[in-house]
């Protein structure tokens, strides 16, 4: 609803992380994290947030993270990026899909290299 997705955008800005299943994702025995997350008021969502907190085992791990987004993807990817980093993760590669980007085959084709690549996958 409207009222979900405006509460929800002034929750983002702020950079909340919303309750989320786990209290801590352990990574420890992945090759590689992907994250990706609609754009909301220029931030990532606050579940998204949540599931970056919740991080764990993630030191020395590569990622890669996307954003959606109708329009600017504001400071979306910089700052899942920073979170990152202070847990010990290199981030690999950072893509936006606007609504063109959705249909950028190249772009898709780019961001699936870079999953391969970090990831050391055939």
């Amino acid at each position: 609803s409207l009222t979900a997705y405006t509460l929800g955008s002034y929750r983002a800005m702020k950079g909340v992380c919303d309750p989320i299943e786990q209290k801590t994702i352990d990574v420890a025995a992945d090759d590689i994290i992907v994250i990706g997350t609609p754009v909301w008021a220029g931030r990532a969502t606050p579940a998204v947030n949540a599931a970056v907190a919740a991080l764990v085992g993630c030191k020395g791990k590569k990622a890669v993270l996307f954003a959606t987004c109708g329009g600017k993807e504001g400071d979306t990817l910089p700052r899942l990026k920073k979170a990152l980093e202070e847990k010990g993760v290199t981030v690999a590669g950072e893509f936006v899909f606007n609504r063109r980007g959705l249909e950028d085959t190249e772009r898709i084709t780019a961001m699936v290299s870079a999953i391969k690549a970090a990831g050391s996958l055939p």
